[in-house]
């Protein structure tokens, strides 16, 4: 008998019979194990939904009351502040500006940069389009500003939820 072709191996001398197997088989073994516990609880899955739903057609809906009427409240609504309806992008030329400094808010495209100027007027700054380190992308900068109100600005922004650096030209 050829032991290596076969899975079943006969020790003689004490006549009993050993399950050896190869790693096919194994892996077979493996795999129809992983399958029959999907398929349970794939099972348990479809029956657990077939049984909460056949319970929910049946229950009886709870009875809802309806709530007391609330006391008509008087709230003055303050007048909303008027906003610009648009903000016309205000670029900066590099060699007009040389020597100020400014804070930038962001370095985006330009798109966006006309944006964050909207948003900027909103809260209060004013801003200005800038040139980037490339043609797609443009810096949003506020001021030029002084040394003194440099600091002032940036705790500003801050609380406005930007985070700035310093940008000289």
């Amino acid at each position: 008998m050829n032991g290596a072709a076969s899975s079943l191996v006969v020790n003689e001398a004490e006549d009993r019979q050993a399950l050896v197997l190869e790693s096919r088989q194994l892996t077979a073994v493996s795999l129809g194990a992983v399958l029959l516990v999907g398929l349970v609880a794939g099972i348990g899955y479809v029956a657990g939904r077939s049984v909460s739903a056949g319970q929910l057609a049946t229950a009886p809906a709870p009875a809802i009351e309806a709530p007391a009427p609330a006391p008509p409240a008087v709230t003055v609504a303050p007048a909303p502040s008027p906003l610009p309806a648009t903000v016309e992008p205000s670029y900066l030329d590099p060699e007009q500006a040389r020597g100020q400094r400014f804070l930038q808010v962001c370095a985006v495209e330009r798109g966006v940069a006309e944006v964050f100027l909207e948003v900027l007027a909103r809260k209060g700054f004013t801003g200005r389009i800038a040139p980037g380190p490339d043609a797609k992308t443009f810096r949003v900068l506020v001021g030029p500003l002084t040394t003194t109100e440099i600091a002032e600005t940036r705790s500003a922004l801050e609380r406005a939820g930007f985070t700035a650096f310093v940008r000289n030209y």
